[in-house]
């Protein structure tokens, strides 16, 4: 019944999109809720190609744009024929009854920020009726419309920074803050995390005196290979268990306390709901 937008203060250099991925997956794979993931992006979005190879030699047709996406999905909301019983129907399914893709537009940006920012609340109602969590990456820029009107209608905001002295001080400072954080509750992660860095997380806490926790989603070029690969779920599922020694221990047991912590934010009571790792 969440919706949950992604939010990057720095296009590109924040690992937004890989965040919103690896939180997901794991929470679609760990408990026992719906999931979907969206973004605002015109055109297809990297998240597309984190899942979509596998999932297309299975079952071609899941890409017609015709038959599924978000451009579907407008078109029964302009028709008044979307539903919170139908919508799943256009989604694509990556984890049966756990964790579904809203496939993106074949639009151009400017055309289809015009056209979601007239449909985009209905089909958020309807979403929450069906999904426990909705998912959504949106652009950077504070001034587009369609990202003020996703971050303000959210439940939670994850704002997506990285070690960058420069984009730490105008986030604090207030000087790159989109109003939504004024009045939406909010978590902050670090993406790209490289816990040798002299910015870890304690001392960016200390110097700009962050009294909330900060999570982070380190970088792991095992993860990184799989998303190029389309092979993000098989990576997580091969993974998940993985024990302190491991190469990438490290980055699944951050992305699993970043996904306890946004769960437990949202009110979420995850020992009920964990579905444990054996």
């Amino acid at each position: 019944m969440s919706q949950i937008a992604f939010w990057g203060s720095a296009r590109g250099q924040a690992g937004t999109t890989g965040n919103l991925i690896a939180l997901a997956t794991i929470a679609g794979l760990e408990y026992m809720t719906k999931n979907l993931i969206a973004h605002t992006n015109g055109m297809w979005s990297t998240i597309e190609t984190a899942y979509v190879k596998q999932r297309v030699q299975q079952d071609q047709h899941l890409l017609d744009m015709t038959n599924t996406g978000i451009d579907a999905l407008t078109r029964l909301a302009r028709s008044n024929l979307l539903t919170a019983d139908n919508m799943k129907d256009y989604t694509l399914p990556i984890l049966k009854e756990r964790l579904d893709l809203l496939v993106g537009p074949h639009n151009e940006q400017e055309a289809f920020d015009e056209n979601m920012i007239k449909v985009m609340p209905m089909i958020m109602a309807h979403a929450k009726q069906h999904y426990d969590h909705i998912w959504i990456d949106v652009n950077s820029e504070t001034s587009n419309l369609l990202t003020q009107q996703v971050m303000q209608a959210a439940d939670l905001i994850v704002v997506n920074l990285n070690q960058n002295i420069q984009v730490l001080d105008r986030f604090f400072s207030k000087e790159h803050w989109p109003a939504a954080l004024d009045q939406v509750p909010y978590i902050i992660v670090l993406g790209q995390y490289d816990r040798h860095s002299k910015y870890t997380v304690n001392n960016i806490a200390r110097r700009f005196k962050v009294k909330q926790p900060i999570y982070t989603v380190p970088h792991c070029a095992e993860f990184l290979d799989a998303w190029n690969d389309q092979q993000v779920l098989d990576f997580f599922v091969r993974n998940r268990n993985v024990k302190k020694g491991h190469p990438n221990y490290f980055f699944i047991s951050e992305v699993q306390r970043f996904a306890r912590g946004t769960l437990s934010r949202l009110g979420v009571d995850i020992d009920l709901l964990s579905e444990g790792r054996g």
